[in-house]
């Protein structure tokens, strides 16, 4: 509670009166220390397995010398909805009319379950400690009710991580098939020899389809150690971010020298060598294409550009359904 009320006395946990479907799980006699009223709160257990629709109890108050003091005959915790092993009351607040009381204990009058069954104890006593079979009875239930969410809670998430390898194979098959075709494509539209396309682009391409195959990796490894996942985007973001930057950088440098100048130095080399070559030397014919109009320039250009677009793009989809697959799962 906030520093507006101040504790005068504290009920033993776990009360229990014989055959009642309800146990008083906690108990505290408050002051308002700013209207000086006396309240008490009650907190108990249902340990039934039907729910309880509504609870009435006495409280019985008394002064610091145990004599007793005007309490509460009667009062009724309605309209409740208390599933099996679910806890209530303890937000209602039971005010006692005399402000001198100090101490006080409960008695169950009734109990009243969803299918309007009513629970009256055969003789109306103070509730008192419960057995220890019947302790022992609320722990198994808790612990049961504890297994049983803990289990649901690990089905979800391996719903989550099911669906999320799912699309990790889907996404790497695609990017394999696409770096592939790709490669074809570069193949037929280069007429060049076939043992010439391949020295001269067999690395980019491997290098390509690593990626895709890390993303297919993940997906099978990821399932028993979720930190596989992670550590796999984060090299194929470093892989992306290189290919990415060595088009930039290919494009940049084409911009201040040739070609054949560029590929002399130390970003030409790894632009070439991660596929940003061909994609940012086509990029500059494709703008100035763009810029003065020319639909022939623009076809030849786009069909240039296609394959090594088309070899790109499966490391954007690869990378992309890690970062979402590599997120915890909340």
């Amino acid at each position: 509670m906030s520093e507006r009320y101040s504790r005068l006395f504290s009920l033993p946990t776990n009360l229990y009166t014989e055959g009642s479907p309800v146990l008083i799980a906690a108990g505290a006699l408050l002051k308002d220390n700013q209207t000086g009223k006396v309240l008490a709160q009650l907190k108990f257990r249902n340990i039934s397995q039907k729910a309880i629709q509504s609870v009435k109890v006495k409280v019985n108050a008394c002064d610091t010398a145990g004599c007793p003091l005007a309490g509460m005959d009667s009062f009724s915790y309605l309209d409740l909805s208390v599933a099996a092993g679910e806890e209530f009351g303890q937000s209602k607040p039971i005010y006692l009319p005399d402000a001198t009381t100090r101490a006080f204990s409960v008695e169950i009058l009734s109990v009243v379950f969803a299918d309007h069954e009513v629970f009256t104890p055969a003789a109306v006593s103070i509730a008192k400690e419960a057995p220890k079979e019947v302790i022992e009875e609320v722990q198994r239930a808790e612990a049961e009710k504890e297994a049983i969410e803990a289990a649901q809670e690990r089905a979800r998430k391996e719903k989550i991580i099911n669906k999320r390898s799912r699309w990790m194979m889907v996404i790497g098959f695609i990017s394999l098939a696409s770096v592939l075709l790709s490669f074809i494509w570069l193949y037929n539209s280069s007429a060049l020899p076939f043992r010439l396309v391949i020295r001269r682009y067999s690395v980019r391409y491997l290098l390509a389809l690593v990626i895709p195959c890390l993303c297919l990796f993940a997906a099978f490894a990821g399932k028993k150690k979720k930190a596989v996942t992670k550590t796999v985007f984060l090299i194929c973001l470093v892989l992306f971010i290189l290919q990415i930057a060595s088009i930039i950088g290919y494009t940049v440098l084409a911009n201040t020298a040739t070609a054949s100048e560029a590929s002399r130095n130390l970003a030409g080399t790894i632009s070439r060598y991660v596929n940003g070559a061909d994609f940012g030397f086509h990029l500059q014919y494709l703008l100035k294409a763009l810029s003065r109009g020319r639909v022939r320039i623009l076809t030849q250009t786009l069909a240039q550009i296609a394959p090594s677009f088309f070899a790109v793009l499966p490391n954007i989809l690869c990378t992309a359904v890690l970062a979402v697959s590599s997120k915890k799962i909340k």
